[in-house]
């Protein structure tokens, strides 16, 4: 049996040069160089019965950056839902002054009025379904990055373990491989 992992361009990172491998990961991912483990990975057409895969999809989509989108439209939304009701309770209460002070008010401003208090709560309504949208997203979104991470954790150990037995049928020295772990910001 084979583990089969993906690879996205969310956890990509590009290193400077090769000495740094090391301290570059420790600094992203805020963790000790010693307790950091780097693999390098080979195709699979150079390697015989592998039992750990990768799988890297070409035209993906799925970054850190789309994330930072979403989280950032969903700001957006409840900055435009909060002038939303600030401009209305100003109105409403700009009405009310009117109507108190005697100020007559024709059918016609009526009529003006009740559109935009209904033009105003289907606006309402769309910005609060467009929320719950963005925020059901963003949640399932970090579900299916904390599965990647344990997929990822999974596959590194898997490899650990092919490479100490494969160290020990050989009788060869160990080549040291490194693997690059990525810095998620959620």
């Amino acid at each position: 049996m084979s583990l089969c992992s993906l690879l996205a361009p969310a956890f990509t990172y590009s290193f400077p040069d090769s000495s740094s491998y090391y301290s570059f990961c420790s600094q992203n991912l805020g963790i000790n160089p010693q307790e950091i483990e780097l693999f390098a990975l080979v195709p699979i057409n150079e390697v015989s019965n592998p039992t750990q895969i990768a799988i890297k999809v070409k035209q993906s989509s799925f970054s850190l950056s789309s994330l930072e989108e979403l989280i950032s439209e969903r700001n957006q939304l409840k900055v435009q839902l909060e002038k939303s009701r600030e401009a209305l309770l100003n109105y409403s209460e700009k009405i009310l002054a009117q109507a108190e002070k005697g100020i007559p008010s024709d059918e016609k401003y009526k009529k003006k009025i009740a559109k935009l208090s209904e033009d105003n709560k289907k606006l309402r309504q769309l910005l609060k379904t467009q929320l719950e949208n963005a925020e059901n997203l963003r949640i399932e979104t970090q579900k299916t990055v904390e599965n990647l991470r344990q997929e990822f954790d999974m596959l590194v150990k898997e490899l650990m373990a092919a490479k100490e037995g494969k160290t020990k049928a050989d009788e060869k020295p160990p080549v040291e491989k490194r693997f690059v772990v990525p810095k998620l910001k959620i």
